[in-house]
C-alpha cells in the first residue's frame, strides 16, 4: 500500500514532466513556424531586414538582398551602417524625418561587397528589447529599376519638352522664310534668285522637319531621281565646300532611282561635305561619284 501510495505521486509527475515537455516543442513549432512565415513575409516584401544597435554596428542581417549584394550573413555584422552608405548620401541619411510611426523612411546609395553603388529604399523602425536598449531595425528594398525607370520618364518629359520649342521655331522660322521668299523675286539677276529660292526651300524642308519631329508625325519615303537631286544640291554643295576646296562631280547615272525621304537624302550630302572641308583645313578636293 504504502508502495503504491508512493508510485502514484511520481507517475503523476513524470506525465505532468511529459505534457510540459510536449506543450514546450509545440510552442517551439508554433514559433518557428511563425518566425518562417514573417520571413517569407519580409523576404517578398523587402530585400533584406537589418537590426543595429543603439551604437549603429550591425547585429542581424539576413534576407536574398544581401547575397545578392555580394555579402554573407556574417560579413556585415559589427560594420557600422552608416559606413556601408555612399559618403554623398550620410547627411541625407543624418536629416530624414521620423513618420507618424516614429521610423525613418526613405531613399539612399550603398555599397556592395565590390564596392559598387547601388540605389535602395528603406524603412527603420526604433525597438525597445528586454535589457532597455534601442534596436534599429531596417527594412530594405533595391529600387535599381525603379530609379532607371524614372531616369527614362524625364527623359520622356525633357523630349516632350524639346519637341515643343522646336514647334514654336519652326512656326516662327516658317514665317521669316516666307518674307525672304517674297523678297528674293525682286532681285534682277536670275541666277542668284534661283540660287537663292533653292536655300528658301532648303530652309523650309528643314523647318518640316523640325515639325516632323516635333509632331511625331512619320517621314515619308518616295522615289529619287539621283541626276536631278544632283543638279538641285549643286549649288549650295559647292558654296558650303567653300572657296579653298574643289568640288569634282563625276555623277552620271541616268534614270538612277532612290527611294527614301528627300531631306534626309540632303541632310546626309551636306554633312559628308562639312566634315570634308573641316577634315581640309588647308584646302583639298572632294570628289562625289
Amino acid at each position: 500500500m504504502i508502495a503504491a501510495a508512493l508510485s502514484i505521486p511520481a507517475a503523476w509527475k513524470e506525465l505532468r514532466s511529459r505534457r510540459l515537455d510536449e506543450q514546450e516543442r509545440a510552442a517551439r513549432a508554433d514559433a518557428d513556424e511563425g518566425r518562417i512565415r514573417l520571413e517569407r513575409v519580409v523576404n517578398s516584401t523587402y530585400g533584406a531586414i537589418v537590426e543595429s544597435d543603439e551604437s549603429g554596428r550591425i547585429v542581424l542581417a539576413q534576407g536574398p538582398l544581401v547575397n545578392s549584394f555580394g555579402f554573407d550573413e556574417g560579413d556585415l555584422i559589427g560594420r557600422r551602417q552608416l559606413g556601408l552608405i555612399v559618403p554623398s548620401h550620410r547627411r541625407t541619411w543624418g536629416l530624414k524625418t521620423p513618420d507618424r510611426s516614429g521610423g525613418l523612411t526613405g531613399e539612399v546609395r550603398v555599397f556592395d561587397a565590390e564596392q559598387r553603388e547601388r540605389w535602395v529604399s528603406f524603412s527603420t523602425t526604433m525597438l525597445i528589447d528586454s535589457n532597455s536598449h534601442p534596436r534599429f531595425i531596417t527594412a530594405i528594398r533595391d529600387i535599381e529599376k525603379e530609379i532607371a525607370s524614372r531616369h527614362q520618364m524625364q527623359e520622356v518629359e525633357r523630349l516632350e519638352s524639346l519637341s515643343t520649342i522646336c514647334a514654336g521655331l519652326a512656326h516662327d522660322f516658317n514665317n521669316v522664310l516666307t518674307v525672304f521668299g517674297v523678297l528674293c523675286e525682286k532681285f534682277d539677276d536670275a541666277q542668284l534668285r534661283s540660287e537663292l529660292m533653292s536655300a528658301q526651300t532648303q530652309a523650309s524642308e528643314l523647318t518640316e522637319g523640325l515639325l516632323s519631329f516635333a509632331k511625331q508625325r512619320e517621314t515619308v519615303d518616295r522615289p529619287i531621281l539621283i541626276d536631278e537631286f544632283v543638279q538641285e544640291i549643286r549649288p549650295i554643295v559647292e558654296r558650303i565646300a567653300g572657296a579653298k576646296v574643289e568640288t569634282r562631280w563625276r555623277v552620271d547615272c541616268p534614270g538612277a532611282v532612290i527611294v527614301m525621304e528627300h531631306l534626309s537624302l540632303q541632310q546626309i550630302f551636306f554633312n559628308l561635305v562639312m566634315n570634308a572641308r573641316h577634315a581640309m583645313a588647308h584646302g583639298g578636293r572632294i570628289d562625289i561619284r
